[in-house]
Formats: C-alpha cells, structure tokens, sequence
C-alpha cells in the first residue's frame, strides 16, 4: 500500500514538533543556567569593589588573609620536604 502525500506531511510535522520541543526545554535549562551565571556575575562584581575600596573582608583583613595563607604555604611545604626524605629513604634501599 502506498503512502500518500498527507502521510508523509504528517510524519515531517510530528517530527518538526518533537524537535521544537527538545529545543524550547533546551533553551529553558540554557536562561537558567545564564541566569546563575549573571548572578555569579554580579556577586563577583560587588567583591572586586568592595577589594577596590580597601575595605576588610567579613572577619579578616586582606593582609591577616595573606599571612594565614603565607603560613599555610609553610606547612604545605614542610609536609613535602618530608615526604620527599621519606620517598629518597625507600630509593636508597
């Protein structure tokens, strides 16, 4: 039996609106997700201002934020320096 023409428009028609669908809840996750994106924005924004004034963060000031880092470094690398003496130890076995 012979499909006819209506058929044929019919099945390019529900493909068509299959695909449009797909395409609006793609482009629904895609506003939402540029919605978070503008807001991370504008957070970050606010933060480089408030750098820009000089003013301290919530708890500590940048140069209290820096040092704690400084001795967070320290620690890191005192930890490597170890674990390197440890690594050569098994080395020389």
């Amino acid at each position: 039996m012979e499909r006819n023409v209506l058929d044929d428009l019919q099945d390019k028609m529900n493909f068509a609106i299959a695909k449009i669908a797909e395409l609006q809840r793609i482009n629904k996750l895609l506003k939402e997700e540029i919605a978070k994106l503008y807001t991370k924005i504008e957070e970050q924004e606010r933060y480089i201002e408030t750098l820009k004034q000089g003013t301290p963060s919530k708890s500590e000031s940048t140069e209290e934020q820096i040092k704690k880092y400084q001795e967070t470094e320290a620690k890191v690398r005192k930890k490597i320096s170890e674990m390197l003496a440890k690594l050569d130890s098994f080395q020389s076995l």
